[in-house]
């Protein structure tokens, strides 16, 4: 998630945090490490309302020690009056947008090493001829520069690399693979057992653990994917709305748009109620 900037003044940058709260009277925010769940301690925790659009803001510039690498942080907003509380928030500090400018120091320290010449060229680069073709002499130096090249890398002549190079009667390399213990035949052997090998199974037993008996790899898979698609489900009904039509609760999806559970409210006596202080059940339809 990408966050507004707030320049401090002195060159740094830091994100600030926004929330939906009621207008007007005041809030204050609480944030806490990811890394151990303690809660931060801040120079202000007191937000600020943006007219009276019912959003608040607060500068993370806020954090008394402020952090120098990437760490990750929750945090939430309270209506000190109404005490409503804001959907809970996550930010990353320490590592992205609020300190490109120590990173960009960085690599100013490095550039500021490198010599320039009045063609504004790096004192040590050399720049080539591009799509030019070479003139004789270029050519007659370029010759000469790899012949020297070559005379002081000494590279081996034709007989050494022969009197180095094993005769291919030594290799013995079709003998080799066709070896009853350790050739192909073998290994292809042993490759044949390992889907009847009961040292294989066992293995595998090891790993599903007790209480498991006929489940398959797909078996297990298949239900977490179920149980998947029931977190999703929460989560959607979490972040969504609620809301009362006449006798039922509507659950919408995040994008307050999309019905995702309907459910029919009695009162204690089992009669349909339109009254949210005398919901006794609910039903889903």
């Amino acid at each position: 998630m990408r966050y507004p900037l707030y320049n401090l003044g002195d060159g740094t940058l830091k994100p600030i945090l926004t929330a939906v709260l009621p207008t007007g009277g005041t809030a204050t925010i609480a944030v806490y490490d990811l890394s151990n769940g303690s809660s931060v301690t801040l120079t202000s925790a007191s937000c600020s309302e943006i007219g009276s659009t019912g959003i608040w803001y607060w500068a993370s510039s806020n954090i008394t020690t402020y952090p120098t690498t990437m760490k990750q942080y929750a945090y939430q907003m309270t209506h000190s009056t109404t005490g409503v509380k804001s959907s809970p928030g996550k930010i990353v500090l320490g590592g992205y947008t609020d300190n490109v400018d120590v990173q960009s120091s960085l690599i100013k320290t490095q550039t500021d090493k490198f010599g320039f010449d009045g063609s504004n060229y790096v004192s040590a680069r050399v720049k080539a001829t591009d799509n030019i073709a070479l003139s004789a002499q270029q050519k007659l130096d370029v010759n000469t520069e790899t012949d020297t090249a070559l005379t002081d890398y000494d590279p081996p002549t034709n007989t050494e690399m022969v009197a180095r190079t094993i005769p291919s009667a030594n290799y013995a390399l079709e003998a080799t693979l066709n070896n009853a213990t350790y050739g192909l035949s073998a290994l292809q052997t042993l490759i044949d057992a390992i889907d009847t090998s009961t040292e294989l199974q066992n293995r595998f037993t090891e790993i599903k653990g007790a209480g498991w008996t006929n489940e398959t790899l797909k078996a297990i898979k298949d239900l977490v994917a179920i149980q998947g698609v029931k977190i999703d489900l929460i989560h959607q009904v979490e972040k969504g709305k609620w809301v009362r039509a006449g006798s039922q609760i509507i659950m919408y999806d995040s994008d307050g748009v999309t019905p995702l559970l309907t459910f029919n409210i009695y009162d204690e006596n089992g009669v349909l109620c339109t009254n949210i202080a005398n919901v006794f059940k609910r039903v889903p339809v």
